[in-house]
């Protein structure tokens, strides 16, 4: 009985790091679906429904869809319009149509249903799928549309920042650096500031204007410091003197509006305007 040796498949390099890649997109994918029960999230509708008037920009590095199926009934915002009925495109335009919504999503390093898909003239366009099948989705004109190249997430390190600068996610930066421009409060959550690319714009934020204030939900001030890029100390020494960086030392699921507002106030403020 004779055997033969198995096959071996030469593939170039470039190749098989793309499939790697592909690889572990997917296994990030595959371990990012919502639990039935979305909890932890209770500040966000606390912070809306106290004043029917309040909108919430939101930046979240999350890949997941947590935030949008949460606030979904406050209407999201996030630079998608529908296409069909389990297909959204990415189109910037889409940011200046707010009518009912309250609630704008930003996605620095994409998401578990952003696609990379192939225009018929050759080009690249970011779709959301909204069904659990990408390969056979249709446009608005009930044509079929080819399959998607790749998932559009950022999963490693250096890349992210790299990727910063092209595409989908040049505009979602775009348009992060504009919202900063509106806010003179940024909120974080289980951010640990390892993104240069992030750190480095919420720190010329910060210089930019002597209203702007950060504030940080952290339990652990001391672990946050030792795993964070050098950056957030030198910062937070250089504002010592002054109240533009404070922290709650707490998660946001465990932190209450009334907290939230008086970490938010003006050292002279005696009541929240």
């Amino acid at each position: 009985m004779s055997t033969q040796p198995n096959k071996i498949e030469r593939i170039p390099i470039s190749a098989f790091s793309k499939r790697c890649l592909d690889q572990i997109e997917e296994t990030v994918a595959s371990k990012l679906k919502s639990p039935e029960k979305i909890e932890g999230l209770q500040l966000l509708t606390e912070i809306l429904d106290s004043d029917s008037s309040h909108c919430l920009n939101i930046v979240t590095l999350n890949h997941d869809l947590l935030v949008e199926t949460y606030l979904q009934n406050y209407g999201i915002l996030d630079g998608f319009h529908s296409e069909s009925d389990d297909l959204e495109v990415f189109d910037s335009n889409a940011f200046k149509n707010t009518s009912g919504k309250r609630v704008s999503i930003l996605k620095p390093h994409g998401s578990i249903n952003w696609y990379r898909f192939k225009k018929r003239d050759g080009s690249d366009f970011c779709g959301k799928c909204l069904s659990n099948d990408p390969d056979h989705l249709k446009n608005r004109k009930g044509e079929s549309i080819d399959p998607p190249t790749g998932r559009l997430l950022l999963a490693g390190t250096t890349n992210k920042e790299l990727s910063y600068g092209s595409g989908v996610f040049l505009e979602i930066l775009f348009q992060f650096h504009a919202m900063l421009k509106r806010t003179e409060i940024l909120v974080t959550s289980g951010y640990g500031f390892k993104d240069k690319g992030i750190n480095n714009r919420i720190w010329a934020w910060l210089d930019n204007n002597e209203l702007n204030r950060l504030i940080i939900m952290h339990e652990d001030k001391e672990k946050l410091f030792s795993e964070a890029k050098y950056s957030l100390k030198s910062n937070y020494d250089r504002f010592s003197e002054t109240s533009k960086i404070r922290f709650i030392d707490k998660w946001m699921c465990s932190t209450t509006l009334e907290e939230l507002e008086i970490a938010m106030r003006n050292p002279d403020e005696s009541r929240i305007e």
